[in-house]
């Protein structure tokens, strides 16, 4: 085997390692509860929309079985831009328990569909995660711990 040859069967073993392929691993599951931090932020489209910036700091407790998961969370919202009697902040709290799905590349709770990327498992069970998606004028992102 020449030294080319070798050189690029290394790299590939080594992009393996790295990079799995995300179509072909298996989701780890998300059991129990996750502290979340998740924002989005809403691009100011004309005078009627002054765009949003949100943030929420929540327990998100999941239920594998059922596949729900229920979210307590403290939420900060407001405009981006500030207009003669537009804007300001405001907070709030809220609780629900919604149905959420996942795969290896995606995490649905409720809408959208979020890109998602698994931290370390134990036992099978992601201990974190991100994610992040655009929809329209729209971003939104996420980070979890267990």
């Amino acid at each position: 085997m020449t030294r080319k040859a070798k050189a690029n069967l290394i790299a590939a073993a080594v992009a393996l390692l790295l990079c799995p392929s995300v179509g072909a691993k298996t989701p780890p599951e998300l059991s129990g509860k996750y502290v979340v931090n998740y924002s989005f932020i809403c691009q100011a489209t004309d005078s009627s929309f002054p765009g949003t910036i949100h943030n929420e700091i929540y327990s998100a407790d999941f239920a594998p079985k059922s596949k729900t998961v229920t979210i307590t969370a403290i939420s900060l919202q407001g405009s981006l831009v500030i207009w003669a009697g537009v804007g300001g902040f405001s907070e709030s709290t809220y609780s629900s328990t919604v149905n959420y799905s996942n795969t290896a590349s995606k995490l649905q709770i409720g809408e959208p569909s979020y890109n998602v990327i698994y931290g370390a498992e134990s036992n099978g069970i992601a201990q974190s995660f991100a994610l992040n998606v655009e929809s329209g004028p729209c971003a939104y992102w996420a980070t979890a711990v267990r």
